[in-house]
């Protein structure tokens, strides 16, 4: 079936939209850090601390002092197309299969994909970024002066292969007998999000088995959202205070 043929059937399909002009040769981004040492401390701490899903003791962990980290990420923009052909089956009030109905049309997305730039890290801040190009800035303009800045190991062809395989596998139909689908990257630039890091080890009455636990929060330095945070189990710390309750009554 040509593209004229889909018009007819289907409708037009969408005309892909123009490449966001943000990315020189060679040019890299940031997103300036705006959030203070304390105010981020301040916040971290609050997030260990705060309700009942944290241990009763949780002020007993060994808390590091808040540190900047600048993590790479790759942001992909993404178009795609997908038409498809299949088939649906009509029943009748005693769910006896009467006909069969061809069924096909078209779908059309954009989006933006944040592929991580460093593959061993101990956390992943993506899964929660969000990151609009009116807060990218050139680095060159805004140059990175203090915190740990990781380097990037994936490559653009990595990250570009990667972005163009999830938009691919969001739009194309989950069954059909026949599909065609049409992937394109528009742009993508390599940015380094600044992220308040604070790592705490935790060995109180809601750790597994007594061991030593390895947690962190991660903020991001620009407003303050949490990214990224790993807790004691939730579930035995609201054991562990209710055992306080048992043993103070």
């Amino acid at each position: 079936m040509n593209h004229d043929t889909r018009r007819q059937r289907f409708g037009p399909v969408a005309p892909p939209p123009a490449a966001s002009v943000i990315v020189s040769p060679g040019e890299a981004f940031v997103v300036p850090a705006r959030l203070t040492a304390d105010e981020a401390g301040r916040r971290a701490r609050e997030a260990i601390q705060a309700g009942l899903l944290r241990p009763a003791d949780s002020h007993t962990a060994d808390i590091e002092v808040a540190a900047l980290v600048w993590f790479p990420v790759w942001r992909v923009e993404v178009s795609a197309d997908a038409f498809y052909v299949g088939l649906t089956g009509r029943t009748d009030a005693r769910g006896r299969l009467r006909e069969v109905l061809p069924t096909g049309g078209t779908r059309h997305i954009d989006r933006v994909a944040l592929v991580a730039a460093r593959k061993l890290i101990p956390y992943d801040v993506t899964p929660s970024l969000e990151l609009p190009i009116e807060h990218m800035k050139s680095r060159a303009e805004h140059p990175i002066t203090e915190g740990e800045e990781l380097a990037p190991d994936v490559s653009r062809d990595e990250a570009v292969a990667e972005a163009a395989a999830r938009v691919r596998r969001e739009v194309q139909p989950a069954s059909a007998i026949y599909r065609d689908v049409d992937v394109r990257v528009r742009s993508a630039a390599l940015c380094h999000v600044p992220v308040w890091l604070r790592r705490y080890q935790y060995a109180g009455e809601a750790a597994r088995g007594g061991e030593v636990e390895e947690c962190h929060v991660a903020l991001a330095a620009w407003d303050g959202r949490v990214l990224s945070e790993r807790h004691p189990s939730a579930m035995r710390a609201i054991a562990g205070r209710v055992r306080r309750l048992f043993r103070r009554g």
